[in-house]
């Protein structure tokens, strides 16, 4: 090497050690800052009292159906969710205290919850079984007691083992209604006696819906045909014939006066005076409700900013607004008696929202709540099914 190569090597070498040396502290200060974080966010947790349980465990969480009591304070869930530790499914109920945003697990899963449905009082839950199987549960929620199965059965159709679909109790808590895959029943509650049962095309479409006062009930019947009876005699007072195809869903206004069908992706509003189609809308979800006062219609519907509640007015069917916030496809829709509306999905996010101001008020995620539930990381052996 000559001696201007050696001095070309001199003055390079020099450079590449403080490059090296800048790379190497700068390596070591970003490493320090994240070890930082990470202990400073330890002591944070730690100081809160939360005992992690990895999300990752958990891979599928869903709210199958949800019923809200009549006083707008307490409302049921039936969850279903999949854990790698598992691997099967979990099924359970969740109590809801809606004012203080409150919930707790009522361990019901060897009973095969499929729906839900709670009393005025939310002293008595309903839970029909995948089995066809229809339970009663009964508990003190004001005093903080835990729920205990009923010994008392209701009195169950004779013939083949029913598959319930859907349940609800009416406004005043005196009647249980249940649509099963061949008839719908009503019983008297809570004598548990039988009082009507009513026929229809079979399936299990979810359609049941109670006036406020109790006193008319909307429910499927044969034909294609959709009946507005009447709880005491359970005589037929008004009758629709949709002309367009199996009605899949409806809501009944609280005044009676109003039904709300869906079928072939289109919700259609029918005048029960008359008979005659008002109004219909395309939508594109499983679910439609009426508010408290009658006066807005809510139905689920894929928008162009996701998956969404839309809400019209519901005489004249115009279009008010769409309560965006949802990620996954919304299954169903309930009002409260307070006016909020609550949407629930297939990743187990319930949403309230505040229709009047267009607003989210409340949001409950199943995934968050469960992996900070401590009942879910052991979960006993009667809770786990193959369903």
């Amino acid at each position: 090497m000559t001696g201007r190569g050696r001095r070309q090597a001199g003055q390079v070498a020099p450079v590449v050690l403080r490059h090296t040396i800048r790379f190497v502290l700068l390596s070591g200060g970003m490493f320090v800052v994240i070890a930082a974080m990470a202990f400073m966010e330890g002591i944070v947790l730690w100081l809160a009292g939360t005992r992690y349980s990895p999300k990752s465990s958990l891979t599928r969480t869903s709210v199958g159906d949800f019923s809200i009591s009549a006083n707008g304070e307490w409302a049921v869930s039936r969850i279903s969710l999949s854990r790698k530790s598992l691997g099967s499914v979990v099924h359970d109920v969740l109590l809801h205290n809606l004012r203080d945003q409150r919930t707790e697990r009522l361990h019901v899963g060897s009973c095969r919850p499929g729906y839900v449905a709670v009393s005025p009082t939310a002293e008595t839950i309903a839970i029909a079984g995948w089995d066809g199987s229809l339970r009663i549960w009964n508990g003190l929620p004001n005093r903080g007691a835990s729920y205990s199965m009923d010994g008392q059965c209701l009195r169950l159709p004779d013939g083949p083992p029913v598959r319930f679909s859907c349940l609800v109790f009416s406004s005043d808590g005196c009647l249980l209604a249940a649509e099963g895959n061949r008839s719908t029943c009503l019983w008297r509650w809570p004598s548990g006696e039988l009082l009507h049962q009513w026929p229809h095309d079979g399936g299990l479409p979810g359609l049941l819906s109670f006036s406020s006062d109790s006193r008319r009930i909307l429910v499927l019947g044969t034909q294609g045909r959709v009946c507005l009876r009447d709880t005491s005699t359970g005589q037929a007072i008004n009758v629709i014939s949709p002309d367009d195809g199996p009605v899949a869903i409806g809501a009944l206004s609280p005044d009676a006066r109003l039904a709300a069908l869906v079928s072939n992706s289109a919700v259609r509003v029918y005048s029960l005076a008359g008979g005659e189609e008002l109004w219909r809308r395309p939508i594109g979800g499983p679910s439609i409700a009426f508010s408290p006062d009658g006066r807005f219609l809510a139905a689920t519907a894929a928008g162009s900013r996701g998956y969404c509640c839309r809400v019209y007015n519901a005489s004249g069917g115009m279009f008010l607004c769409d309560l965006t916030g949802h990620d996954a496809v919304i299954t169903g829709l309930s009002f409260a008696c307070d006016g909020l509306l609550y949407s629930w999905d297939t990743r187990g996010v319930i949403r309230a929202w505040n229709v009047e101001q267009q607003r989210q008020q409340w949001c409950f995620s199943l995934l968050t709540w469960a992996s900070n539930d401590r009942s879910f990381r052991g979960a006993p052996e009667d809770l786990r099914t193959g369903r």
